[in-house]
């Protein structure tokens, strides 16, 4: 609610310190330090970073001579996580609650003509039970517990003058369809007789359409406008309405306005409509932290700036999680034309008392909140975060939470728990679920679950099991599913949305530094996470230690060929999605990166990681899909890749094509235009259809080059949708072969004997290639017989290799399901040094651990790490041993030898370090 009452902003800079044994109080405070306001004191210096408990704010302020006769309010927009507030030494109020604005009427504590202060003690607690009577663990913090306390005055604080009677709150709920627009007043005091509410509303070009006028009788007013000619706030045409209150009383005139968008937003038949359309929810997820004030946004500015990319990028959501937003991210979303999924921060350990304050704090943001069209969603829970959903009790509490929730939610859904393994959901608007995967490492894994997940699963709602939660992965099976538990209603329509998903992507160094090339100060952050993957201190050092300069030439190229890696996955991920018409939407974690983490579609300060245009065409309405599974081919290869598009447009697509070419991957070394792919069907909007097959072959090159299919769809001449698949192409071998000798399984030696290698039957006698070591074989490399030890399973190593081991990579930090696992091999590749989807049949399923850093620029032809170039370990090395040495690999090459070149390049490249 905007008013038009004198106000002054308190904004700026005041005295601050800190009281770490908490024993000041109001008259016995000494040394001050400047802290600007708004802003969480750990943005504001390095002492400051990780102070939490409590902390005295002061300032002083005159009064303008005009408001003599008016109330005077001061209004904190929200202060984490406790206030206290003084006037002149008068203490004139308190409250609770890090989210959410409050105010105080300090009329009869100020001194007139004179300087006033304003003295605040904010207490943010820790986790010491035995100091706080609320510990940090039992109240609303979110993603404090990830990337670390926040706390203070970090929005706006202002004074503003009222009458004794005015407008306290003005909610606005219109009806799209009707044109009613049925307006909540509420005064701050029972008005006298004859005292007048006027409205006014305003279309979106500030003319006014409709009037109405009542006597007020109490403390509130309702009424109803109508609009004759209703101009709706949508996507790509946020248009919104003022409406304007003026209160007429014996006390003085009162006005206030607020803006509102006329929309609809509903869930019907497994699918998300806004305006009465299918609307395929296409979002990411956003921390909504900055780069300096943590919290705090810069400006508005800023905050349209970044509503704007993330519609530049496709995406028509952001969901805002686990934090409440400033009441400004809103406004530029509803300015934009963004969609805002809203959630409540969570706690770490329920009780009643607990839930009871979660849920007046999720109230109370549905009321700040309700004037916003952009805000259609509300998140109870995340993935179980301070409920334990295998006790009866916590699932009943979260029933009636909803349910309780829904009652005042208005037209936006609501969600109970946002679900992940290990969790599910009771009763919810929608079914969500998180995933996330390797890539292109898992790929099988993302499909089957994309699959079941399509399929409406019984795992993502409590139901009857041995364990309702386990550590395993639920959904491999169907098979033990019984009946829902008590607590649960499933309609069975609820819209199946892919809520979490995505990878990482290394920002560039040289935009987070600035032009003093500094480290963020989070970079000495996140070794408390994951074993230290998500370290950033010292990334530099460890690029060099692993000689990566000599693969990539130097960090940012690298950093560059992880972020290409980052756009490939989500590639994959999204048209997988997109193959099932059932899923109803998605969130891409993240919008932007956060301190440590690194899977944002922007860094931390908002500069781009992927091209934008590219991710565009990934969250286009109309996308195509590519089979991704003819990444590799040798030159002169016949290939044919199946296409699909899903199709969420407003209007079916006939007269379609397709046109195709193929191209250099950055520069024009091959153009190779095809015949168009023409008789297709009508595409009919919320299908996925398929259109057919193209053939093709790999032009003949002398050298490995990196191609691109790039495939495009028409429809009555008019350009709709296009996508690429990479080509890493090869040209067949020539020359002589080396001389190798065959130990280990019959299957390996059957699968060389019908390649084109000279073999021996005599050890010693070329290179010895095996997929199993023992004792006899280590004996004879120390004799000097070199080896290439094909160690694709644990049990391949029988015998020790110095300090070498086998490892499987499932169920480690090495997976790489969250925090990304990068691999990478030295050699002439088609690329850019990071293995790529063309890997995809030969990627490692397990590591060799046992080489220290300082040996991989030598001894490790290719490497694997996690996160911020942390936990190295080889997937191709070579170990002296006596007078002779071991090359030894984790890539799956013994079934894919001679059929894939990939395999084959490795292969070969293996046996010239051997």
């Amino acid at each position: 609610m905007n008013a038009s009452r004198p106000g002054l902003s308190l904004d700026g800079s005041w005295q601050f310190r800190t009281d770490p044994h908490g024993n000041l109080s109001a008259t016995t405070l000494g040394q001050w330090q400047t802290i600007d306001v708004p802003g969480p004191w750990q943005a504001q210096s390095d002492e400051l970073r990780f102070y939490q408990g409590v902390a005295w704010y002061h300032r002083t302020f005159e009064i303008p001579v005009g408001w003599s006769h008016q109330r005077i309010f001061l209004h904190f927009g929200a202060v984490d996580y406790q206030a206290q507030v003084w006037i002149n030494s008068t203490l004139i109020g308190e409250h609770e609650g890090g989210y959410l604005p409050f105010e105080f009427d300090i009329t009869d504590a100020l001194i007139p003509s004179s300087p006033n202060s304003v003295l605040v003690c904010v207490t943010d607690p820790d986790d010491d039970r035995a100091q706080w009577a609320v510990p940090f663990s039992e109240i609303p913090h979110g993603k404090q517990s990830w990337y670390g306390p926040l706390s203070g005055i970090w929005q706006s604080v202002k004074l503003e003058a009222r009458p004794l009677v005015h407008i306290r709150s003005l909610q606005v709920t219109p009806d799209a369809r009707t044109g009613n627009v049925l307006v909540a007043t509420t005064f701050s005091a029972i008005a006298d007789p004859g005292a007048e509410l006027a409205l006014t509303l305003l279309d979106p070009d500030g003319m006014a359409v409709a009037r109405a006028t009542t006597q007020i009788q109490g403390n509130s007013a309702n009424l109803t406008l109508t609009a004759d000619t209703v101009i709706r706030w949508d996507l790509d045409h946020p248009a919104r309405y003022t409406l304007r209150a003026t209160l007429h009383s014996s006390a003085g005139q009162d006005t206030a306005s607020t803006r509102f968008g006329f929309r609809t937003f509903e869930s019907r038949d497994g699918c998300l409509w806004l305006n009465d359309r299918p609307l395929m929810l296409r979002g990411a997820l956003d921390q909504d932290y900055y780069p300096d004030g943590i919290y705090t946004p810069p400006s508005y500015e800023f905050l349209v700036h970044q509503a704007r990319l993330a519609k530049s990028m496709g995406l028509n959501c952001l969901r805002c999680h686990i934090k409440i937003s400033d009441p400004r991210y809103l406004e530029a979303a509803d300015e934009v034309g963004i969609l805002v999924w809203a959630e409540l921060p969570n706690w770490q350990h329920w009780t009643p008392e607990v839930g009871e304050r979660g849920l007046e704090t999720l109230h109370q943001a549905i009321m700040r909140d309700w004037n916003h069209p952009s805000v259609v969603i509300w998140t109870i829970i995340n993935e179980s975060w301070g409920v334990d959903l295998t006790n009866p009790e916590h699932r009943a509490w979260l029933r009636e939470a909803y349910e309780a929730t829904k009652l005042i939610a208005g037209d936006r859904l609501v969600v109970d728990n946002s679900a992940c393994f290990t969790n599910v959901h009771v009763k919810s608007d929608l079914d969500d679920y998180h995933f996330y995967a390797a890539m292109p490492d898992e790929r099988p894994r993302w499909r089957e679950w994309v699959r079941q997940f399509a399929d409406r699963p019984r795992w993502s709602y409590a139901s009857i099991l041995p364990e309702l939660v386990t550590g395993t992965e639920r959904w491999t099976t169907e098979q033990g599913y019984g009946d829902p538990l008590p607590e649960v209603e499933r309609s069975g329509t609820e819209p199946l949305i892919v809520s979490e998903f995505g990878n990482w992507g290394l920002p560039s160094l040289d935009g987070l530094r600035g032009p003093q090339q500094q480290d963020p100060w989070w970079f000495e952050t996140g070794d408390d996470w994951g074993d230290g993957v998500v370290y950033p201190h010292g990334i530099d050092q460890r690029f060099a230690r692993l000689g990566l300069a000599q693969i990539f030439g130097d960090y940012e190229r690298f950093s560059a060929a992880t972020r290409r890696s980052e756009l490939d996955a989500l590639r994959f991920e999204i048209e997988e999605m997109r193959r099932h018409p059932s899923i109803a939407g998605y969130v891409i974690t993240e919008f932007t990166d956060v301190h440590w983490e690194c899977n944002g579609l922007l860094d931390m300060r908002r500069n781009p990681k992927i091209p934008l245009a590219l991710l565009a065409a990934l969250n286009a309405d109309t996308v195509l899909i590519i089979d991704r599974e003819q990444g590799a081919l040798w030159a002169g290869e016949q290939r044919s890749v199946q296409i699909s598009v899903s199709h969420w447009g407003a209007t079916a697509l006939e007269g379609a094509e397709l046109r195709w070419q193929i191209v250099g991957h950055d520069q024009p070394v091959v153009h190779m235009t095809q015949q168009p792919l023409t008789d297709i069907p009508v595409i009919l909007p919320r299908t996925t259809t398929a259109l057919g097959e193209i053939a093709f072959s790999a032009p003949h090159m002398s050298t490995t080059a990196r191609l691109r299919l790039v495939v495009e769809l028409w429809a009555q001449g008019q350009y709709i949708a296009t996508t690429d698949l990479a080509l890493a192409v090869y040209p067949r071998p020539t020359g002589e072969r080396p001389v190798l000798h065959i130990a280990g399984s019959a299957e390996l030696q059957q699968r060389l004997a019908a390649l084109p290698y000279t073999l021996s039957d005599r050890p010693g006698d070329g290179i010895t290639v095996t997929d199993f070591f023992d004792q006899e074989l280590r004996e004879r490399v120390q004799q000097g017989e070199h080896v290439l030890l094909l160690a694709d399973t644990a049990d391949a190593l029988a015998a020790s290799i110095g300090p070498l081991n086998v490892r499987l990579r499932a169920g480690t930090i090495w997976q790489g399901s969250w925090a990304s696992s990068f691999c990478w091999m030295a050699g002439d590749w088609p690329g850019d040094g990071i293995l790529d989807d063309s890997f995809m049949s030969i990627m490692p399923t397990h590591i060799i651990t046992g080489f220290a850093q300082q040996q991989f620029p030598t001894n490790v032809q290719a490497g694997l790490c996690v996160g911020w170039l942390q936990k190295p370990v080889a997937l191709a090395g070579t170990w002296l041993l006596g007078r002779g040495k071991v090359t030894i690999t984790t890539f799956r090459l013994r079934s894919a030898l001679g059929r894939n070149p990939v395999a084959d390049s490795v292969f070969d490249q293996l046996l010239g370090n051997g």
